[in-house]
């Protein structure tokens, strides 16, 4: 048994087709099919039913499948420990989307330059940035929760042994909207208003993030977007967005108005990284730096 063959099961698993796992791991199907075969064999029992219709996990198999996804996701955090001990001269950083965010990150560079420094910044959602840390993909996430669903959030968070702390506070949703939208002209907007909206929300919105804990009820229009760009062509053509506010995104943006949530649902920026993981020297200056800016751009809009 190895972890190229259970990587091999979780992907037919999720696909349902040997076919298409073989296609999106870059192998071919006869080999695919060898690989599972050969570790059916070795285990004594069958993983998948074979059916015209598909590819269905047998009842071993199911189980199989709960241990090869912790054995598989603990191998990538094994693969990635060259990150946590990368040059001291970078950052390496994932944030839920947010132009305040990327300009801050973008300021820092800016004002200190170094010349060996590999700094990166990915822009994700809630459940890709907690990933990242967990595979130390990224040794750190700048990641927006609701007030409400923090402390559940950290208490899930700390039996992965992950530490999360709060940047700033009460950062309130707004309601992202064009300024001819028909909503525009109330100073608040409120859940039944929202209600008869149509709502744009990134792709990978979850439990955790914008819409669902801003607003129980929903649009009677709803859809997904990857990025910030999209998000913004949407607002454009009338879909409203409900997001933590982002003075540096409403700037660059004329042509939109945030409109905050009657509710007042609120929005804390935390920081999360491994617990046992310490700041190399340029994490330590660029989180130094960033805490009085952040309260800055708030106190400024």
């Amino acid at each position: 048994m190895n972890i190229k063959q259970l990587e091999s099961v979780l992907e037919i698993s999720r696909c349902g087709s040997m076919r298409q796992a073989a296609q999106n791991l870059y192998v071919t199907q006869p080999a695919l099919s060898a690989a599972v075969k050969q570790l059916e064999q070795e285990l004594d029992y069958a993983i998948f039913l074979r059916k015209p219709s598909g590819m269905t996990l047998t009842p071993e198999g199911r189980l199989l499948l709960q241990s090869a996804q912790r054995m598989v996701e603990e191998a990538q955090r094994i693969r990635h420990i060259p990150r946590l001990l990368q040059e001291e001269s970078s950052l390496s950083i994932s944030c839920t989307w947010s132009a305040l965010l990327m300009d801050c990150f973008i300021q820092f560079r800016g004002q200190f330059p170094q010349e060996q420094a590999l700094d990166d910044l990915r822009e994700t959602g809630f459940g890709q940035c907690v990933r990242d840390v967990m595979d130390r993909t990224r040794r750190m996430s700048l990641i927006f929760c609701s007030q409400g669903a923090r402390q559940g959030e950290l208490q899930k968070l700390q039996t992965y042994h992950l530490a999360m702390e709060p940047l700033l506070e009460d950062v309130p949703a707004v309601c992202l909207l064009s300024k001819f939208h028909p909503l525009s002209r109330f100073p608040q907007v409120n859940g039944t208003q929202l209600a008869q909206c149509a709502l744009v929300a990134y792709a990978s919105a979850d439990k955790v993030e914008s819409l669902e804990h801003s607003r129980e009820s929903h649009g009677a229009d709803r859809l997904s977007v990857f990025d910030r760009g999209g998000l913004m062509d949407a607002v454009d053509h009338g879909y409203v967005a409900v997001i933590p506010r982002d003075p540096v995104l409403e700037a660059a943006h004329p042509n939109l108005v945030a409109r905050p949530l009657q509710e007042g649902t609120c929005f804390s920026l935390c920081l999360l990284r491994q617990t046992a993981q310490h700041f190399n020297p340029r994490e330590e200056q660029f989180l130094s730096w960033l805490r009085p800016r952040l309260q800055e751009a708030y106190r400024a809009s």
